[in-house]
């Protein structure tokens, strides 16, 4: 397992969906970074507050997800630098990238 490797414990009922939520997550990583390179705050608070949400939806297996959304949101909400925001996008891509998704029974 690389250093990187993340393991999210999911739902077994969201096996069939879980594949297509990862993919969305990876696609949106353009567009965050895309947001970044602009400086546009709105946008990346928008995205943190979706990829909060949304993580925390699908499974409650994706909390490490949540709380990196969660601090996009809020640090672009207080205009943190940019490099700042950089480091938590770098480790939103990271977490998209190298999660592991293991199933459970309910």
């Amino acid at each position: 397992m690389s250093e990187n490797k993340v393991v999210a414990y999911v739902e077994r009922d969201m096996e069939e969906f879980i594949p297509f939520f990862l993919e969305e997550s990876r696609e949106e990583v353009r567009q965050l970074v895309q947001s970044l390179k602009k400086g546009d705050y709105k946008a990346l608070k928008d995205f943190g507050h979706k990829i909060k949400g949304s993580s925390v939806t699908c499974s409650e297996g994706f909390q490490v997800m949540s709380d990196i959304g969660l601090a996009i949101e809020n640090a672009a909400k207080e205009k943190k630098s940019l490099n700042e925001i950089k480091e938590l996008v770098k480790s939103y891509i990271n977490y998209v990238n190298n999660v592991e998704i293991v199933y459970v029974d309910e």
